[in-house]
């Protein structure tokens, strides 16, 4: 990452929702790893602590771990409500859930609306409860997590592909007119901190290695450590 994204980030606030393991607990870690103030939520408490204790150790960055339900609009409100005083200028919409692995017609409306409950509705959620205040301070990002399988999709994995395809569109332009920085592709997330030393990025969401720019193929069986997937 450039020197001046780094300065750029130092000292600001990140919120990271599913930081309780996996990619999320990565970004935390690297965001942490570059001065930024993480705030690890989740829903599993013991999980969230075990990634503070990982930011704490292996970076020295400061974090806050907070319960949320991304999918329950109570949950997200009083989460809201409880970080009233923090100025959190990153929203990492990284919680998801992979969904069934069945033939459309044998996949029940429960297991469907469960998916999307996670994947997009509580991206929604996150997003209208904390997009408010930065779109009053002029500034902030926001970082949703979609995926390739939303452009390409895989077998037996409608209600997944489904829901990556529906964070894709609509995050063009959530903040109601928000600048943009530019068209970051769909793969997963790659460098946030780059990302987010551009101000107001209402449509990052991957393919950071053309953080400007039309992005390139993304190949569908890629392979690493969600770590690796985080820098």
């Amino acid at each position: 990452m450039p020197e001046g994204s780094r300065y750029a980030l130092s000292g600001r606030t990140a919120l990271v929702t599913g930081a309780g393991n996996g990619l999320g607990r990565a970004i935390a870690m690297q965001l942490g790893g570059i001065g930024v103030r993480v705030i690890a939520t989740g829903r599993t408490r013991a999980a969230l602590q075990e990634t503070a204790g990982m930011v704490a150790d292996r970076t020295r960055g400061a974090v806050r771990v907070e319960l949320v339900d991304v999918t329950d609009p109570a949950s997200v409100a009083a989460l809201a409500d409880t970080l009233a005083d923090e100025q959190v200028s990153i929203l990492v919409n990284n919680a998801g859930v992979p969904g069934p692995v069945a033939s459309l017609i044998d996949i029940e409306l429960a297991d469907w609306n469960a998916v999307f409950d996670v994947n997009v509705s509580g991206v929604f959620l996150m997003c209208r409860a904390f997009l408010p205040p930065m779109i009053a301070r002029g500034t902030g990002t926001v970082i949703n997590l979609a995926s390739v399988s939303g452009k390409r999709p895989l077998a037996r994995r409608t209600p997944y592909c489904a829901s990556k395809m529906a964070v894709i569109r609509p995050d063009h332009h959530p903040g109601g007119g928000g600048r943009t920085a530019g068209y970051h592709g769909e793969q997963p997330l790659a460098r946030a901190g780059q990302w987010a030393a551009h101000g107001t990025e209402f449509r990052a969401r991957g393919g950071a290695d053309r953080p400007h720019g039309r992005p390139g193929a993304i190949g569908v069986r890629r392979s690493g450590l969600p770590v690796s997937a985080a820098r």
